[in-house]
């Protein structure tokens, strides 16, 4: 899942009082998932778990709800994004910092069964903390560059590659990250949030080559746009990713009382059950 966006209701920002409706969807979507007839081994949140500065009222609040996924067994890791600030989300979350290969980020190495997931940090964080506004773009740290070098040299079976923002904002050493990626045969695709819409791609990665990129975004659970979360197969040949869509709102939902547009029952209907495949094979 990603843009999960919880808050501690009230807080007055500069941006006015927070809302709160869509930490009940949150809590909806685990409501789904630990009603999964076989439930997942791994949740995976990509950023944004913050609604809007990275308060430490707002991981305290969502603490309690992805507390609820791991009471059943299911492992949960998060990664930052935009919206967030390290320090309270690792004051609340502290296996976060505590399984990190890379100091003082979040990331993690996933086990996904038949393939490994790395999650990557992309903040550019406002050095001046919580309550503060970041950069809505993304970047990778020479540490953290470093680090995802090695693993993709060192791959010895399939794997994704996964933050909130898109492999394209992404650079190491003066070069795009993707093409590190695409040095190793292991490399199966790029999954990523902060769009908060459903979207499977494919991109031809120079014209006239046959090596061609994929790449997925995933909805937001409950803040705007897309509303779902999506669900991850693997098997000996590769992984399917399918989108599970509960809704559509822009930019929040209908009041009681407000006609609901159309056009967002027609969006839930096109974008839901839609899947992706990653093949392990080149």
């Amino acid at each position: 899942m990603s843009d999960t966006h919880i808050a501690k209701a009230k807080i007055q920002t500069q941006w006015g009082p927070q809302p709160d409706y869509q930490n009940a969807v949150l809590n909806s979507t685990v409501d789904k998932i630990l009603a999964m007839r076989t439930l997942p081994r791994r949740v995976v949140v990509l950023g944004d778990v913050s609604l809007w500065f990275g308060y430490l009222g707002d991981y305290e609040v969502a603490f309690p709800i992805f507390e609820r996924l791991k009471a059943a067994g299911i492992e949960v890791h998060l990664a930052p994004g935009n919206h967030d600030h390290r320090a309270p989300m690792i004051s609340v979350f502290p296996e976060c910092a505590e399984r990190s290969p890379v100091k003082g980020r979040i990331t993690s190495v996933v086990d996904l069964g038949s393939c490994d997931l790395f999650l990557i940090d992309t903040l550019i964080e406002n050095p001046e903390g919580e309550g503060k506004g970041n950069p809505t773009n993304g970047a990778l740290d020479e540490d953290q560059g470093k680090w995802i070098a090695d693993a993709v040299q060192k791959a010895t079976r399939p794997f994704l590659v996964a933050s909130h923002h898109q492999v394209g904002e992404l650079r190491f050493e003066n070069k795009p990250l993707l093409s590190t990626l695409l040095s190793s045969e292991y490399y199966c695709g790029y999954i990523h949030g902060h769009e908060h819409r459903w979207s499977a791609s494919w991109r031809h990665v120079t014209k006239g080559e046959r090596t061609i990129h994929r790449k997925v975004c995933i909805p937001s659970t409950g803040w705007w746009g897309d509303i779902g979360f999506t669900v991850m197969h693997t098997m000996s040949d590769s992984a399917v990713l399918t989108n599970v869509q509960s809704d559509f709102y822009y930019p929040t939902p209908v009041k009681e009382g407000e006609s609901r547009p159309a056009l967002w029952d027609c969006i839930v209907k096109d974008n839901n059950a839609r899947t992706c495949t990653f093949s392990y094979s080149s």
